[in-house]
Parts: structure tokens; sequence; C-alpha cells
């Protein structure tokens, strides 16, 4: 009997409940007396059920199945990129470290995998639903790199972060869809800034946003603000892009006061440290400029300059994400489910 052959068997005794949760497994000579195997197969059977989230080693106590079954309370986050080595991706570092910290009644627990939909990692995830030890898939973009994947057609429940195009219909999709709510959402910060007695707008935005512009700089002007093409600043994807910010920013808020904005969007959370530095390096104080800023919540990045915040909470989509596995595991259909976006009206530093 070779080692995926015993944990098979072990795996489906803990499902069936024949080894139930908390319990202690029978000893090692128990368990090769049984199956007549080797010590070196039976340590490797129990190792991969140990790797899936099954079982859990007590020392001298033995060894048990854990509490929380992986088939019933893990679920994948799915990460295309390590936000660990390419940090300008604030969003997926947020899912990341939320997700790590998780912790709920029900023993839900997330196993981050970074994914390309090729390469070992996305071999071994496969495995691991062809295994039944995972119990939901979250990816945190819409899977277009996993078109030829298992995963889009395992019989697991699949929940993915975006907005599907206006032709493309969720109930044919292969997931369902967190959509991130963004409709009014530069409306209601134009208006807060008309309320606030600010009368020239401008925008400094992350790659990406150019079909953003024209309805923004409308947003400004509907709200009664000065609003110059010119001062919609679209910076590029390139490595220096963020050190160009606050270059960027420093020209932006130079010269005299009816030349240069007195209320200020920044889109791109990435963008912020930079371009805040920049207000402070024109001289500007708090007074002279408003500023409003992308976040991901609850832990925003630092800004050089006080300022509200928008964008949405990690822990509120990973619970939406566990809502709608849960859903899907009981035979209801996809959908598409929106998270509101979040204000922090107290400035923060």
């Amino acid at each position: 009997m070779k080692r995926h052959e015993l944990a098979d068997i072990l795996r489906d005794r803990i499902r069936g409940g024949e080894y139930a949760t908390g319990m202690r497994i029978p000893s090692q000579r128990q368990l090769l007396q049984e199956f007549e195997v080797s010590p070196v197969t039976l340590q490797r059977a129990v190792d991969r059920l140990s790797e899936q989230g099954y079982l859990i080693a007590r020392g001298s106590a033995g060894t048990f199945v854990t509490e929380h079954l992986p088939d019933r309370a893990c679920c994948a986050l799915v990460l295309t990129e390590d936000p660990e080595h390419a940090p300008i991706n604030q969003f997926f570092a947020t899912l990341l470290r939320e997700s790590r910290a998780w912790s709920d009644a029900a023993g839900w627990r997330f196993e981050p995998w970074f994914d390309h939909g090729t390469g070992p990692a996305h071999e071994r995830l496969c495995e691991r639903v062809a295994d039944g030890a995972i119990a939901g898939l979250l990816f945190a973009s819409l899977p277009y790199r996993f078109d030829h994947s298992p995963l889009l057609t395992a019989p697991v429940p699949r929940v993915a972060i975006g907005r599907l195009p206006p032709d493309c219909d969720v109930a044919n999709f292969a997931a369902s869809l967190i959509h991130l709510r963004s409709a009014g959402v530069i409306e209601g910060i134009c208006a807060d800034f008309a309320k606030a007695g600010r009368r020239r707008f401008a925008a400094i935005t992350g790659p990406g946003s150019a079909g953003e512009a024209q309805a923004g700089l409308a947003a400004a002007r509907k709200a009664g603000l000065d609003a110059r093409i010119e001062w919609w600043l679209e910076l590029p994807n390139a490595p220096n892009a963020v050190s160009c910010a606050r270059v960027v920013a420093h020209l932006l808020c130079s010269g005299r006061p009816e030349d240069r904005p007195d209320c200020l969007l920044i889109s791109d959370d990435n963008l912020v440290p930079a371009v805040t530095a920049g207000i402070l390096d024109a001289g500007l104080a708090p007074a002279d400029i408003q500023v409003v800023a992308h976040a991901n919540f609850p832990d925003p990045i630092p800004s050089a300059v006080p300022c509200r915040r928008y964008g949405y909470d990690g822990r509120s989509i990973l619970a939406t994400a566990l809502a709608e596995i849960g859903r899907l595991r009981d035979g209801q259909p996809r959908r598409s489910v929106e998270v509101p976006v979040t204000v922090v009206d107290a400035d923060v530093g």
C-alpha cells in the first residue's frame, strides 16, 4: 500500500466520523499492525494529513483529529502575486494580513496561495482541491489566468473579487463575485470638498485610471469646483512611479494660491506617503489643501499630512466571502454581492 492510498483511507475515516474531531487516532503500532505498511509509509501518510489540516501531533500524547476539518472550514485565498515581494499592491497585502489573523466561532481559517495559474504552487493547490481538503476558494481578483485550470471546474465553492464586463452574466461565470462598490464615491467626495469651501480640485491616480478622468472631472464640476484636465494626473506603472509621485505633488502644489488646487484626491493608496510628502515639500499647511485618500482598512498606510480616508475593509471582504461560500455549499446559485465603501471622516495622519 502506498502512502497516498493510506492517507485516503485515514481521511475517509475522519470525514465519516470514525475518527471524530478532537479524537486521538490509533497509535502508530496499532496502525502498522492493521495496514501492514512500513513506519516510513505510515509517517508520510500522517504527515500528508497534517499538512492538509486533518491531524495535529501533540507530542507524547499522540496524534489527534483537528477540531475544524479543512473540507468544512478551510478557505484557500488565491493571490496572483505575493504582496510581500511586490508591496505595490496594498489591497493584496491587506487581504493576506487579515486572512492570517482571521478567527471566528465557526473555526474558519484561510490558507494563502500565491498562484499564477501554472507551476508547482498551482499543482499543489489543485491536488488539495482534488483531495477535498479545501472548503472554498477565494480569488483576490477575477480568475482569468485560470481559464483552463481544474480549479474552475472542481466541485468546490468559488468566490472572486471583481466586476464582470456588462455583457457577462454571473450565473454563467465560474464563481460568485464580490463587487467593491464605487458608484457615487467621487461625487460624494467632490460634494464634501465644495461644502468645506474648497474651489480648485485635483487628483493624483495610479495607472489604469484614464477612463475615470472624464467622469471624475465632471463630478467635480457638477459640485461647482474648478477642475482642469491638467490637474488630473495619472502616474504610469513604472518602478519609479512612487518616487515620481512626490515630485509631481510638489510641482502641483507650488505657485500662487489661485494657480494650484486647494483640494486633492489620491485614488491609489500606494501613492499616499509620497504625494503627501510632496505637499509638505511645497510648503503647504493643512489649511491650504484638503486631502482625501484611498485606503485599505483596517490599517491605512501612513500619510505625511492629515487626510480623510475612503476604501474597503479587508475583514468585511473576507467575512462576505465566507458567507457566500456557505450559500454555495448549501446549493444556492452564484451571484454578485456588493461591499460598500468605508469612509473615515476623522483626519488620519
